[in-house]
């Protein structure tokens, strides 16, 4: 039967035997590495070295992701990097211009909703 007395001396053996992990060369690499990649790819619309430095940094996050034993994060990973080599490659813009918007080429038909919103259709206030 256990007892509080048997739970107390049971608990403080439980809690020594899990070490804490101390924070070595590869896991701050990774945090900065992440941190990079995230960093560029807030910027990653602005120039093809911008993207060819994304491609980059997701390469050195897969490496640490390999080195860690997150394989399954690390495929993903080397995959968007090859994406990102491609379109740096081929000079694609990751981000259409800003005078180019869609939504001025989509012509809407004249029917009967055409001067009454959405929110009024849904809601019957005409």
């Amino acid at each position: 039967m256990l007892t509080l007395a048997t739970i107390n001396a049971v608990a403080p053996a439980v809690k020594a035997a899990t070490p804490v992990p101390q924070m070595d060369v590869l896991m701050v690499a990774g945090f900065l590495t992440s941190v990079l990649t995230l960093l560029l790819w807030m910027h990653l619309g602005k120039s093809r070295a911008c993207t060819l430095a994304f491609a980059m940094s997701l390469s050195a996050l897969a490496i640490f992701a390999f080195l860690q034993g997150a394989w399954p994060l690390g495929m993903v990973i080397v995959v968007w990097s090859v994406a990102s080599i491609g379109r740096w490659r081929q000079g694609k813009d990751i981000f259409p211009a800003a005078n180019d918007k869609p939504r001025d080429r989509i012509t809407f038909p004249n029917g009967p909703w055409a001067e009454v919103s959405r929110v009024s259709r849904i809601f019957e206030w005409n």
